[in-house]
């Protein structure tokens, strides 16, 4: 790997990978879109008005809170299941108000998906090309 083009990638992807900072399914409408699907597969924690939540929601919904400095040892796991449950209400309520269909909704659920889909590229990428020990204690200055 070319290592002259590492610190510019590297300090761009950090920058990508941070912007993501708003909890959200990014579902669009009341079921769960086919893309997603594999994701909402697992052990049901809870059902909302016939749509599921898993554990795998749970743990990206708890995620993103901890990366918004939500205290997570004040917080039990009942507790941000019961948040994760009114969030999703409230999607249904949305969606069901047709809230989904509005432009600026549209635009900001497509840019949670550009902003997720990134950051798993960056996950990727950083898995499939190690960063040296030497570049590491260069860029840890």
């Amino acid at each position: 790997m070319n290592y002259r083009h590492a610190l510019p990638l590297l300090a761009t992807l950090a920058l990508v990978a941070g912007c993501d900072k708003l909890p959200s399914t990014g579902q669009t409408d009341a079921t769960a879109p086919a893309a997603t699907a594999a994701a909402l597969e697992g052990v049901v924690v809870a059902t909302v008005n016939g749509t599921p939540l898993t554990q795998s929601v749970l743990d990206v919904y708890s995620a993103q809170r901890a990366s918004q400095g939500a205290n997570q040892e004040a917080a039990d796991q009942e507790a941000v299941l019961n948040e994760l449950i009114a969030l999703e209400l409230m999607r249904q309520e949305s969606v069901s108000k047709g809230l989904n269909a509005q432009p600026m909704v549209v635009a900001a659920l497509n840019q949670q998906e550009r902003t997720a889909l990134a950051g798993a590229a960056i996950k990727d990428f950083m898995n499939s090309n190690p960063v040296s020990a030497c570049l590491r204690r260069s860029l840890d200055v």
